[in-house]
C-alpha cells in the first residue's frame, strides 16, 4: 500500500470527503513537560474536533500566551482521515499541583492533566540537573539613603539559548541605573559548567526604611535537542540538526535592602558619596584682573558614586565692586564598573567694576564619605585678587589766572579752549581758500564712493546664511522632573531652583527661561508666587529658616503638570483658558 500525506485546503478536503467519505478520530490532548516552574511556559497540543477549542478554561490557573493552528489530510486507501491540531502556550499563574481541565473540542472533550508547579527561583530542569537559573544579591545590605547600592543579576546556564532579556529592576523609591558592562564567565557549581552572565546595577534609594527589590525575570528560547533512543546505540548523531526551541521565563527571588536615615550630626548638608573632589580653573590663566575685561573662573565637582542630580550648586558669592555672570552648570553622569562616576562644572565670569583689593571667600562643599562613616569637607580656599584700574586720566596742570588752560592727550573728552588767534590778512585769505578747495575735494569724493557702493548693492545681493548656532542641550522631562523631586525630597532649596528653572524651560520649550525670577513672572496664583519668593530668599540667606520641601513640591505639582505638551494641547481643544501665556508659541 502506498501511503501518500497532503497539506490540502480545507475546500479540497470537503471533496475529498463528499467523494471519498471521512473519518475523525477521537480528540487527543497532551503536554510536552509534566513538571515546570512557577514562571515557565508549557505547551498543550490539542489533536482531532471539528471548529475551534473552548480554551476559556484555562485562564483560571494558566496565562495563555499564544496559540497555533494546523490541519492535515490523510489519504490510505482510497479514504481520507482530516485531523486538526492546536499549539497552546500556557505560563502558570501560581506553584502547586495544577489541572488542566477537561476542554471541549467540536463535540468531544478533552481529559483532564495534571501539572505540578515548583515555586519560583528553583531554575529549569532539563537533563537532571538545574540548567537554567537566577541569582539576585545586593552589597552593602545596609546604606544610608541616597547612598549607592550594588544590584547584580547572575544568569547560569548549562544549555544553549537562542534569545532572550533579562527585565530591569523597577524602583518607585530609587533612582536605578546601570554599571558598566554585562560580565560573561564559566563556572563549576556541583560538578556542571555554566555559562554566566552577570549585570549590576546602582541604586540610590530616596526615602528611610526597608526597600524591596522585587524579582527580575528572564523570558527566552531554550534550546532543546530531540533525544529519542534511534539507532548508534539509543543516541542519533543527526539530532543536533533537527533542535527545537521552546519558551522559557524564569523569576528571580527578591531581595531587601535596609536603608538608614540621613545622621542627625549631619545638619542640613547631605551628600552621602564614595569621594569627592572640587576644583578650579582659570581663564586666562593666571588670572589678570582689570576694571570692564571679564575673568571666567570654572569650578568643577566630580563625585564616585552618586547621580549627577544629588550634586549641589554652587552660587557666586555677592561683592560689591564685582558682577558675577554665572551659566548654566553642565552635568554628567557616566557609568563606571563598579560605581557611578557624577560631575557638574560651572562656568562664571567675573567683571569687576572698580579698581582695589578682593576676597573671593572660600568654597565648602560637605560631603559624607560612605567609606569611612564620617562628615568630611571639599573646599577651595579664599583667594586675595587685585582689579587694576583702567587708563588713568591726566590730571590738568594748574595756569595762572587770564591764562587759557592746556588740552590733555590722554583725555580726549575734555572741550578744547577757546584760543584766541590773530594771524596777516593775506596768510589768513589763502588759508581760507586753500581750506575751502580740499572741503569741496572731499565732498565730491564722499559723493562717489557713496554712488559706487549703492550701484553694488543694487546688482550684486547674495543672501547670507544664518550662522549656524548649536542647539542647546536640555534634559527631557523625565530628567528635569525627577531632578526637581529628588531636591525637593531632600529639602534642598538650591538644587531646587535650579531644577525648577530647567523644568520649566523643558515643559515651555524655551531655553530663556534662565533663572527663578522668570519663572515667578509665569504665574499669578497667589500661593505659587508666595512659594517662589520664599525659595529665592532661602538662596540668598544664610539663616532662612528650614526650606519645607515637600509642601513646595505638592503646591507645584499641579501647576506644573498643566505646562506638559500633552495637557496643554488637550486643554486647548476642550477651551481651557487657565494659565494661556504659558500655551502661547511666542
Amino acid at each position: 500500500m502506498v501511503v501518500t500525506r497532503y497539506h490540502l485546503p480545507w475546500a479540497m478536503a470537503l471533496v475529498l470527503g463528499l467523494t471519498s467519505g471521512a473519518a475523525t478520530a477521537a480528540v487527543v490532548a497532551q503536554v510536552d513537560r509534566n513538571r515546570v516552574a512557577e514562571g515557565e511556559f508549557l505547551t498543550l497540543t490539542l489533536e482531532g474536533g471539528d471548529g475551534e477549542p473552548d480554551l476559556e478554561p484555562l485562564r483560571q490557573d494558566f496565562e495563555v500566551q499564544g496559540t497555533n493552528h494546523s490541519s492535515q489530510i490523510q489519504i490510505i486507501n482510497g479514504k481520507v482521515n482530516s485531523r486538526s491540531s492546536w499549539s497552546v502556550q500556557l505560563s502558570p499563574k501560581h506553584d502547586g499541583t495544577l489541572q488542566i481541565p477537561a476542554l471541549t473540542f467540536g463535540s468531544e472533550k478533552t481529559e483532564p492533566i495534571a501539572i505540578t508547579v515548583d515555586k519560583a527561583g528553583k531554575g529549569v530542569n532539563v537533563s537532571g540537573n538545574d540548567d537554567l537559573f537566577l541569582e539576585l544579591e545586593v552589597s552593602p545590605h545596609q546604606v544610608y539613603v541616597r547612598e549607592q547600592a550594588v544590584l547584580t543579576i547572575r544568569f547560569y546556564q548549562a544549555i544553549d539559548i537562542r534569545e532572550g532579556s533579562l527585565s530591569k529592576p523597577e524602583l518607585a523609591d530609587a533612582v536605578v541605573e546601570k554599571l558598566g558592562d554585562d560580565k560573561i564567565t564559566d563556572q563549576y557549581r556541583d560538578g556542571v559548567r555554566y555559562h554566566v552572565t552577570e549585570r549590576r546595577f546602582a541604586i540610590f534609594p530616596q526615602a528611610s526604611g526597608r526597600l524591596n527589590i522585587p524579582p527580575v525575570v528572564f523570558d527566552g528560547q531554550m534550546v532543546v535537542a530531540n533525544r529519542s533512543p534511534r539507532a548508534f546505540g539509543g543516541f542519533d548523531p543527526f539530532d543536533r540538526f533537527f533542535q527545537q526551541a521552546r519558551p522559557v521565563r524564569l523569576r528571580s527571588d527578591g531581595v531587601e535592602l535596609e536603608v538608614l536615615p540621613q545622621p542627625v550630626q549631619t545638619g542640613g548638608a547631605w551628600l552621602p558619596v564614595q569621594q569627592l573632589t572640587l576644583e578650579e580653573s582659570w581663564a586666562p590663566d593666571p588670572p589678570v584682573f582689570k576694571v570692564g575685561e571679564p575673568v571666567t573662573r570654572t569650578l568643577r565637582l566630580q563625585a564616585t558614586g552618586s547621580v549627577d542630580s544629588q550634586l549641589p550648586d554652587l552660587a557666586p558669592a555677592v561683592i560689591d565692586g564685582i558682577k558675577f555672570y554665572p551659566d548654566q552648570p553642565v552635568s554628567k553622569t557616566a557609568a563606571g564598573a563598579e560605581a557611578l562616576q557624577a560631575s557638574k562644572e560651572f562656568k562664571i565670569a567675573l567683571m569687576p567694576t572698580t579698581a582695589g583689593n578682593y576676597t573671593l571667600p572660600e568654597i565648602e562643599v560637605p560631603w559624607w564619605n560612605t567609606k569611612l562613616r564620617r562628615m568630611e569637607t571639599a573646599r577651595l580656599p579664599a583667594r586675595q585678587i587685585t582689579v587694576a584700574g583702567g587708563v588713568p586720566a591726566a590730571t590738568p596742570a594748574p595756569v595762572a589766572a587770564g591764562s587759557a588752560p592746556a588740552m590733555s592727550a590722554a583725555d580726549p573728552s575734555a572741550a578744547p579752549a577757546a584760543v584766541s588767534t590773530v594771524a596777516p590778512p593775506g596768510i589768513a585769505a589763502e588759508g581760507d581758500a586753500r581750506w575751502r578747495w580740499l572741503t569741496l575735494a572731499a565732498l565730491l569724493l564722499w559723493l562717489l564712493t557713496l554712488g559706487v557702493w549703492w550701484r553694488e548693492r543694487r546688482n550684486y545681493r547674495r543672501p547670507v546664511a544664518a550662522p549656524e548656532v548649536a542647539a542647546p542641550i536640555r534634559p527631557d522631562f523625565a530628567t528635569a522632573s525627577r531632578e526637581f523631586d529628588f531636591a525637593c525630597e531632600a529639602q534642598q532649596p538650591q538644587q531646587a531652583a535650579a531644577a525648577l528653572v530647567r523644568l520649566v524651560s523643558v515643559l515651555r520649550a524655551d531655553p530663556g527661561v534662565k533663572n527663578l525670577g522668570q519663572v515667578r513672572e509665569l504665574f499669578s496664583d497667589a500661593p505659587v508666587v508666595e512659594a517662589l519668593q520664599e525659595l529665592q530668599r532661602q538662596l540668598y540667606s544664610r539663616d532662612g529658616g528650614a526650606w519645607q520641601g515637600q509642601q513646595f513640591k505638592a503646591l507645584l505639582q499641579p501647576v506644573l503638570r498643566r505646562l506638559r505638551p500633552e495637557e496643554a494641547k488637550r486643554k486647548r481643544g476642550k477651551g481651557v483658558t487657565d494659565l494661556p501665556e504659558l500655551y502661547s508659541a511666542g
